[in-house]
């Protein structure tokens, strides 16, 4: 998943949510599964880099 919004915003929303520990945890991929539930809109993207295409998902909001 990519993200191209304000990334101080969405780390402030992830402090908030589950505290600072938490939002440490969940960039380090050591939270427990089930742990962080977010709502997202995203949409599928077609990525063009160094000659090869892949499919990129695109998170568009979060709440």
């Amino acid at each position: 998943m990519i993200y191209f919004g304000d990334l101080a915003v969405f780390d402030a929303f992830l402090e908030k949510r589950y505290g600072e520990e938490g939002e440490r945890q969940l960039y380090e991929g050591r939270l427990p599964l089930g742990r962080v539930t977010i709502s997202m809109a995203y949409y599928p993207d077609l990525n063009f880099f160094a000659g090869r295409e892949s499919v990129q998902i695109v998170m568009k909001d979060y709440c």
